[in-house]
């Protein structure tokens, strides 16, 4: 869920677990400007992104599901 409105700009989703190769050390990941803040939201689970780059999000919406992609541990 997302801390507050703002828009997407950046997604990276197919990486799967503990996977670094796809996505990088984050995992599946979603990037969002919240006015002059930038917040990653990382290691995430395959497939359950569901915002795409330049939608606007609210506050508290669901952007994915939480998981182990990347480097977690």
């Amino acid at each position: 869920y997302t801390i507050w409105e703002g828009t997407v700009i950046g997604v990276c989703n197919g990486a799967g677990d503990f996977n670094q190769s796809v996505c990088g050390a984050c995992g599946n990941s979603v990037e969002i400007q919240h006015n002059t803040v930038k917040v990653l939201y990382c290691h995430m689970t395959s497939g359950s992104i569901t915002v795409s780059v330049g939608q606007r999000v609210a506050r508290a919406q669901r952007i994915g599901t939480m998981g182990t992609s990347g480097y977690s541990t």
